[in-house]
């Protein structure tokens, strides 16, 4: 393995800090990757990288960096985490902490921003994948609590309706109410059918996404697993609209400073629904959400990326640095 090589590993991108943008990425680092011979690679467990060349890695999560083994992470210059907690996950893979560095996700600023957001009062929203995993049981159940007190409220869900596994976080309930397909999927005819508040409204694109939050009091985040960022919940709060998230992982750092704090304890769809009727008591005014707006608007990704080209800048002085060192001592 080359002396010259500088190799950073992103942890636990789970918003994409490479591959979910290719162009921002290829903007900002080409010059300095073609300059060195470098190459962005992502990763999976069992993966190796190219020796000989800057090694810009991208992990699904943080556990594939179990794929590189102990003698390769000696050479690694640096770890790039999207959290504090997936930071602390590092460390407990044994990697040394002066070598990661935290660089939170971004949001794309021309897209999601505030356009007059003025909601309905229990209007709430989620945004990702329909799995078990993703806490949507455990927020079926607290909505359809909140509905019996706040029946003007709406619940409305977007993302990929997929196939739910047997030993997966609230299928059993699922199935008790006779909520899935054969194939496994929500039947989401049949969930309104019980609860009209409650509509499915597919895949939408990023477009669609910022313009829904925009017209929406509240996201749910009910994550059952700890995410490592959480990134639905900052392009929310960029267009108004108030996060309510489960209390682990990286969902609490998202939250911007002068944005309420509506968390609750995981996988609890009683405490959800007592948070969701919080919010719904304290509802924060047009003039406020215009502040949390304005604020995770300096959340982009054009920070992200120039927090990364730093981080790149010193891993190749400390490099160009120990090349002279060992050139001195050889003399």
């Amino acid at each position: 393995m080359g002396s010259a090589e500088v190799i950073l590993v992103a942890s636990g991108v789970s918003a994409n800090i490479f591959y979910g943008i290719p162009a921002i990425t290829e903007e900002c680092f080409s010059d300095k990757l073609k300059k060195a011979d470098g190459t962005i690679i992502q990763i999976s467990r069992g993966d190796y990288v190219t020796p000989g060349r800057i090694n810009v890695i991208a992990q699904h999560g943080p556990h594939h960096i179990l794929g590189l083994n102990k003698a390769y992470l000696k050479h690694v210059d640096a770890v790039i985490c999207v959290s504090k907690f997936s930071r602390n996950q590092q460390r407990g893979f044994g990697i040394s902490g002066r070598k990661i560095d935290v660089v939170p996700n971004g949001i794309d600023a021309a897209i999601f921003n505030f356009n007059s957001n003025n909601p309905q009062l229990a209007s709430f929203i989620y945004a990702g994948h329909i799995r078990g995993y993703k806490g949507i049981a455990i927020m079926l159940r607290a909505f359809m609590e909140v509905h019996q007190n706040h029946p003007e409220a709406s619940l409305n869900l977007y993302g990929e309706n997929m196939t739910w596994a047997d030993n997966e976080e609230g299928v059993d309930w699922l199935k008790e109410r006779n909520y899935l397909d054969r194939a496994g999927r929500i039947a989401w005819n049949r969930v309104s059918a019980d609860c009209s508040a409650i509509q499915y409204g597919g895949e939408v694109t990023q477009e669609e996404l910022a313009a829904l939050f925009n017209g929406i009091a509240f996201v749910i985040c009910p994550s059952v697993i700890p995410e490592t960022f959480g990134l639905v919940s900052l392009e929310a709060q960029a267009c108004g609209c108030v996060p309510i998230y489960a209390n682990h992982g990286g969902y609490p750092e998202t939250i911007i400073s002068i944005t309420p704090r509506f968390a609750f304890e995981p996988a609890n769809h009683t405490v959800l629904a007592q948070t969701m009727l919080k919010a719904i008591q304290e509802n924060p005014d047009a003039a406020r959400r215009s502040k949390i707006a304005e604020e995770a608007a300096n959340c982009t990704w054009d920070r992200t990326n120039k927090a990364i080209a730093s981080i790149i800048d010193r891993a190749e002085t400390r490099r160009s640095i120990l090349r002279k060192l060992v050139s001195f001592f050889k003399r």
